[in-house]
């Protein structure tokens, strides 16, 4: 009995710093993109920056992705969906039960980590002011769901207001 006590508990610590990892660079993966938008003003005329994941074993060839950065109306933005149903928890977080290749172009990345894990990073830019935006990053594992959030953490909101 003592032992299949022990056991559990060890499975559980291992769950849960599996969740904390991917949490944890979720939330890097986020912010790497909300930091390189920051870089440029927004009443800059670069409109894409350059974001490059990793070669590994299982993704061969670096990817250079060039996110964009032109805002769309405030409530709906330009790029990934928001979620819009006030009562919803994740209401004003990335939607994704939107498919990924419904996201329009440039507004995801499938971004390989060096150590060979996948995230599905999606942004969502508003415009709030002539030169101020909302900028809406999310990340998750690829593959994840949130009905499965024992094994995978569920999706990283960062959201920023940037200006000149």
């Amino acid at each position: 009995v003592g032992m299949m006590g022990s056991l559990t508990l060890i499975t559980l610590a291992i769950i849960s710093n599996t969740r904390n990892k991917t949490d944890t660079t979720g939330t890097m993966l986020a912010q790497m993109v909300i930091e390189q938008m920051n870089s440029f003003p927004t009443t800059s005329p670069v409109t894409t920056i350059n974001i490059t994941d990793c070669t590994t074993n299982s993704h061969a060839t670096a990817t250079t992705w060039t996110p964009n950065m032109l805002s769309g109306a405030l409530g709906t933005g330009a790029g990934a969906n928001l979620v819009t149903t006030a009562t919803d928890p994740n209401y004003k977080r990335i939607d994704f039960t939107q498919a990924y290749a419904a996201v329009p172009n440039n507004y995801k990345m499938l971004y390989y980590t060096c150590g060979d894990i996948t995230y599905d990073v999606r942004w969502n830019v508003q415009s709030f002011t002539k030169s101020t935006r909302i900028v809406t990053v999310s990340a998750r594992q690829s593959g994840s769901t949130d009905k499965n959030v024992l094994i995978f953490a569920p999706p990283v909101t960062l959201r920023t207001v940037q200006g000149p």
